[in-house]
């Protein structure tokens, strides 16, 4: 963990930088924040002290085995006798660990319903107040499951995004979202592998590159963008990541939604900003 922050007498208090690299430092503050919901500080601070400023292996080697070990510690928990903590464990749990083998699909009330519909088998649960939260591209998420699944009371979205491929292709540069939407598979994928496969990709992209025409001035958003998007989405070819993002748009379907929805958007989104199209 990088300990580069400065103190000023003259001016504002300034933010310790978790990582050298910003990405990783904004990364490092979701599951800070988060851990209101259960978690501990401390083991998220001394994950992000194990990780090496954009090195993507570190990262995953770190919140990784973070992830097992909140997963065992709920697991050890009785939830008869101890149903507080067993709650704070679990749910801590359910958004360290990792190790599921399922990607995303854009129809997400195909999840929703489910556990909506086991929550009023449980006495317990007021079923005239449940409320879906959906933070970062469950922003999407939630509220296209809202759409279909009507016993919800509300919805919220931080960052409420509508159309996800209008938000994330255009990163990409105007050249790249005309190859996706042609179906040319070979082109995308020769592109977006020898960019990858540089050595010095994870901090820049060297103007040698002939295949860099398709890429605006890059960011390690975006290599992170494929490293997440391949294992989320279950995608094992850029073109296949691209194509199946495309999906992912409730333009069409939003008008069914019949719960309120709070719509969120951060003041300086590095990634989605104006997203926030659900209205």
């Amino acid at each position: 963990m990088s300990s580069n922050s400065t103190s000023n007498s003259t001016g504002p208090p300034q933010m310790k930088q978790l990582s050298a690299n910003s990405d990783f430092h904004f990364e490092i503050l979701r599951p800070l924040e988060a851990a209101v919901f259960g978690g501990d500080v401390g083991e998220i601070l001394i994950a992000a002290d194990q990780i090496e400023s954009g090195n993507f292996e570190s990262y995953r080697n770190a919140f990784y085995a973070l992830a097992d070990r909140v997963f065992t510690r709920a697991e050890s928990i009785d939830m008869i006798r101890f149903p507080a903590s067993a709650h704070d464990a679990w749910t801590w749990s359910a958004y360290a660990t990792t190790g599921t083998n399922i990607g995303f699909i854009p129809e997400w009330e195909k999840v929703i319903t489910p556990i909506v519909d086991y929550l009023f088998t449980l006495p317990a649960v007021d079923t005239s107040a449940i409320a879906l939260l959906g933070l970062s591209f469950s922003g999407y998420l939630a509220p296209r499951a809202a759409t279909f699944e009507h016993h919800l009371a509300a919805t919220l979205a931080i960052d409420g995004i509508l159309d996800f491929p209008n938000m994330i292709l255009p990163q990409f540069g105007s050249e790249m979202i005309e190859l996706v939407k042609s179906g040319n598979q070979e082109t995308v994928n020769d592109i977006v592998n020898k960019v990858l496969a540089e050595p010095d990709t994870p901090t820049k992209i060297g103007a040698s590159n002939p295949f860099l025409c398709y890429f605006p001035p890059k960011s390690l958003f975006q290599m992170w963008l494929f490293d997440q998007g391949f294992w989320a989405f279950k995608a094992t070819t850029p073109f296949e990541l691209f194509n199946q993002s495309l999906a992912y748009n409730s333009t069409d379907v939003i008008d069914q939604m019949s719960c309120p929805v709070f719509v969120a958007d951060a003041k300086d989104d590095m990634f989605l900003k104006g997203a926030q199209s659900v209205q």
